[in-house]
């Protein structure tokens, strides 16, 4: 999911927000289940908050965290092993570790969400456009190369 021009200036269902809150600090116990990706338990407590006689600017700022919190749950999507099955099905020789080392080395995008490694979900796109010599490890996609084969198969016939 691309978030789109509108979904960043609109908030994508937020309310028009005042940016003066974006200064406004989360509360610390909400600021914890944040910074630790336990999403559920900052939702659960926002709506706490929310019950409570607050500012209209804390307001602003709780409802726009939610909003960033549900955009990172839909961009980080892959678990750690569907991460490790997308790399063995594209890399030869991929073994585990090499994820760790990947993540290490900064190349692989995740975060904890609740309490699981999650990863970006071009993380996989990154490695291969930045990671040294990994194109020598690509495996052959069958369906690329038929396609070249149809496509030249196709000028021939056309005599081009």
């Amino acid at each position: 999911m691309d978030i789109s021009y509108k979904e960043i200036v609109g908030l994508g269902g937020c309310t028009m927000i005042n940016l003066q809150s974006l200064v406004l600090d989360l509360p610390e116990d909400i600021k914890k289940y944040v910074l630790y990706g336990d999403f559920l338990r900052a939702n659960k407590l926002i709506d706490v908050y929310e019950k409570r006689n607050i500012t209209k600017a804390l307001e602003e700022r709780l409802e726009y965290e939610r909003y960033v919190m549900k955009i990172i749950k839909n961009q980080y999507i892959y678990t750690f092993d569907e991460a490790v099955k997308m790399c063995s099905e594209k890399l030869k020789d991929f073994k585990e570790e090499e994820l760790f080392k990947f993540i290490e080395d900064r190349l692989a995008d995740f975060v904890y969400i609740d309490g699981k490694i999650m990863f970006y979900r071009r993380f996989l796109d990154t490695i291969l456009a930045i990671c040294p010599n990994i194109d020598s490890r690509l495996k052959e996609n069958k369906n690329i190369e038929e396609a070249k084969r149809k496509k030249e198969f196709l000028k021939m016939l056309q005599g081009k």
